[in-house]
């Protein structure tokens, strides 16, 4: 169970809900900006002993300001020594735009001295976002060299797990071959392999979902049972057959299969088939229309 946010510490009972998901047996996880001023939170994440915390840096510091404002570089990377220092197992996530796109090397010797893990990734431009491809967008070949860059300088840095270009997503995506020995479909995680549920208790196959449109809403928890509508839903049972479609295609595109494009993502080909406008700067075809009208 991964609570994100906003930022989760914001909440006064944060503690109280995350000790109570340990306490149900769950592995729990989060995601923080580590920009709390008051060192008493640093501790309580030690004593929550969670699978992970994620602290967000997204690149150097005058690149991480850009994103999250002036004087957060400097408090999220106190914030992250102190939670290291406590033993708080850590993974850093860092947001590559346009201008993060080279901070790779930085980054890696950050995160490699307080971290097991770094994550290099991309956001859809959505929702309150949406404008923000124009001035922070990264094309796929900038994309793609950072990522060769990366690949060639996991060497020095053995002890820290780094994921980049996707590979959180094709990971935890069920692939062709998986599918044939568990019985599953193939698709990409949206709905396959994890499942939201909002503050207010709405579930959905993914985090844009519920700002694409409400009718991609799957209930609520107050009312549906989540087991009944992970295994029964519908609306949820026809996404995943639209996912597996596209993970075949992608499947098939040659520069996907040499590592040139980061594949396709469900909830991303939805924004574009409902707003064509939207381009995917991540894909190849990313310029025309949405993969669901091709698949």
């Amino acid at each position: 169970m991964r609570f994100t946010g906003g930022e989760l510490t914001c909440r006064k009972d944060w503690f109280d809900i995350l000790k109570y998901a340990k306490s149900l047996g769950f592995s729990v996880s989060c995601n923080t900006n580590a920009v709390f001023h008051d060192p008493k939170i640093s501790e309580l994440f030690s004593r929550l002993n969670l699978e992970q915390v994620t602290v967000s840096i997204d690149g150097c510091k005058e690149n991480h300001e850009y994103n999250r404002g002036k004087g957060t570089y400097d408090t999220a990377v106190m914030n992250l020594k102190k939670m290291s220092a406590l033993g708080v197992k850590l993974r850093v996530n860092t947001l590559v735009n346009n201008r993060s796109v080279n901070d790779a090397k930085s980054m890696l010797d950050l995160a490699s001295q307080f971290a097991e893990e770094i994550n290099f990734f991309t956001v859809v431009f959505w929702g309150r976002g949406a404008d923000l491809e124009k001035t922070d967008g990264v094309a796929l070949e900038s994309h793609l060299e950072m990522s060769r860059e990366i690949k060639k300088l996991k060497k020095e840095y053995p002890h820290i797990r780094i994921l980049h270009f996707a590979e959180v997503s094709q990971k935890t995506a069920i692939r062709e071959d998986e599918s044939l020995k568990f019985g599953l479909k193939p698709g990409s995680p949206s709905g396959a392999t994890t499942f939201n549920i909002s503050s207010h208790g709405y579930y959905s196959c993914g985090g844009y979902a519920p700002y694409i449109d409400e009718e991609l809403f799957l209930g609520n928890a107050q009312k549906e049972n989540i087991f009944d509508v992970w295994q029964h839903n519908k609306k949820l049972e026809k996404m995943r057959n639209d996912s597996e479609k596209l993970i075949i295609f992608c499947n098939n595109c040659n520069k996907f299969k040499r590592g040139d494009c980061q594949g396709s993502k469900y909830e991303t080909e939805l924004i574009r088939l409902m707003n064509p406008e939207v381009k995917n700067s991540n894909c190849i075809l990313g310029d025309g229309p949405s993969l669901l009208k091709l698949v």
